[in-house]
């Protein structure tokens, strides 16, 4: 089975019941909806669609809610055909080209670049007034509405949360949404201000944080230290950094996230091509093989399935490109080094992974929160770790960690009991045979990992 997971933006290309089965037949094992587009009735008609797709694939698949977060966008009635050096006004409210954000025009200023829908449209300001500017086209293009837009240089953001993420935080945890991605991170104190707002509506999904600016590169150890994982912005960072400094900025921000045992995601032109071939480039396949060395949790596909014409086949790829790199990076040794942070807890779990490698065995798991999933998962084991748990939710959010296969055993009067359940139903399906050794982890004292039993099927 394969062992990094693979995240499918849904769009208008991908939206319908078919399309989102097709695409989790393939490969996908969680989803992403992205809350800059659509309405709150459109998300709770696709959030229906994905539970009727897990159980029908009798798979566990987590849903990911990425907020918009203080982005700045560009809004237009119609498509605008931009041509260069013909000048352009935009302004705060309603009509023509408009940015309804104060914060953009106070901050920007004559002879900024505006870099606009991740660099397919560059503009230079030439002149500023309270309510509206003056731009001048440097490239030919196609402007649409609702782009995100950047100014060179310069981080435009006045919160980490604005009303419309709130509203959709809190629709998402009505819905039981798994994960919450926080756009424009830039320092630890944004992810606990999300938090606090968890809190008060009631809910516990995990937070991933999307590293995209200079600041959230800066601050990465204490976002990591503060969110659950960590998501690798690719095409944000590029209009920031020189496109050289990528590659060595998405190994840092893994690095950081897999030290501190978070999740660990790449995203952004994944197989970027895609959008419009129906095969990947040489290079994107080697881009993909490539994140399987870097230890990630997930890749996650964004253009390619939400707007691209082959959605499907981009999963069928991408999960054939992920199940090659398995096996070429399925070492002996367990994924650590010196400086990883570990309680005695992790240093339990990174035993059983140990164990799992001297005796061959297979590791089947129980935990109530996701703890003993995340602990064993760090470690890059090299073969499936499956873990039981109780509750459905918890099942879900564990299923995007590397390696980890979830099962959901409602039913069982004790870890013990509902351990032989697991190990019962994993015989009938064949995963485990007579004679295989089998390592049993559980963490017997709340938030713990502390017992380890070891015994041939």
């Amino acid at each position: 089975m394969r062992r990094t997971k693979i995240i499918s933006t849904i769009g208008p290309s991908s939206n319908k019941f078919d399309k989102i089965l097709e695409m989790a037949v393939k490969g996908a094992d969680s989803f992403r909806i992205n809350f800059s587009h659509g309405t709150l009735e459109e998300k709770k008609i696709i959030i229906r669609h994905i539970r009727e797709v897990s159980k029908k694939v009798s798979r566990m698949i987590p849903v990911m809610a990425d907020l918009q977060g203080p982005v700045i966008r560009i809004l237009t009635k119609d498509a605008v055909d931009i041509r260069k050096g013909k000048r352009y006004r935009v302004g705060y409210s309603s009509g023509g080209m408009w940015i309804p954000n104060e914060a953009f025009f106070k901050g920007v200023d004559r002879g900024d670049i505006l870099i606009v829908d991740d660099g397919r449209l560059l503009f230079k300001v030439d002149e500023t007034h309270k309510d509206h500017i003056y731009m001048k086209a440097l490239i030919d293009g196609t402007l649409y509405s609702n782009k995100k837009v950047l100014i060179k240089g310069k981080e435009i953001v006045d919160t980490p949360l604005t009303e419309k993420d709130i509203r959709d935080l809190e629709f998402s945890l009505k819905h039981n949404i798994e994960y919450i991605a926080l756009s424009m991170v830039r320092t630890g104190d944004d992810i606990k201000i999300l938090k606090e707002k968890i809190e008060e509506f009631g809910g516990d999904p995990w937070i991933l944080a999307k590293i995209e600016n200079p600041s959230g590169v800066e601050n990465i150890s204490e976002i990591a230290g503060e969110a659950d994982g960590v998501i690798v912005a690719r095409g944000d960072l590029g209009q920031y950094y020189p496109l050289e400094r990528i590659p060595s900025l998405q190994q840092s921000i893994t690095y950081e996230g897999n030290r501190r045992g978070k999740i660990t995601v790449i995203a952004t032109q994944i197989l970027e091509s895609m959008r419009r071939n129906e095969r990947p480039t040489r290079a994107e396949v080697t881009d993909v093989f490539k994140s399987v060395e870097e230890k990630v949790d997930a890749i996650m596909l964004t253009g390619e399935t939400a707007i691209g014409r082959y959605p499907v086949e981009a999963v069928e790829w991408a999960s054939k490109i992920l199940e090659e790199a398995d096996t070429r990076f399925n070492e002996e040794t367990i994924f650590y080094n010196r400086d990883f942070e570990e309680t005695l807890f992790d240093k339990f779990a990174r035993g059983a992974i140990y164990m799992s490698h001297l005796l061959e065995g297979k590791i089947i798991g129980y935990t109530k929160r996701g703890n003993t999933a995340r602990r064993l998962a760090r470690y890059r084991p090299k073969s499936m770790v499956y873990m039981v748990t109780q509750n459905e939710v918890v099942a879900s959010k564990i299923s995007l960690l590397y390696g980890v296969k979830a099962i959901y055993e409602e039913a069982g009067e004790d870890y013990h009991d509902i351990l032989e359940r697991a190990l019962s139903k994993l015989r009938k399906e064949g995963v485990i045979k007579e004679g295989d050794i089998v390592i049993f982890t559980v963490g017997v004292r709340p938030e713990s990992t502390d017992m380890l039993r070891i015994e041939v099927a």
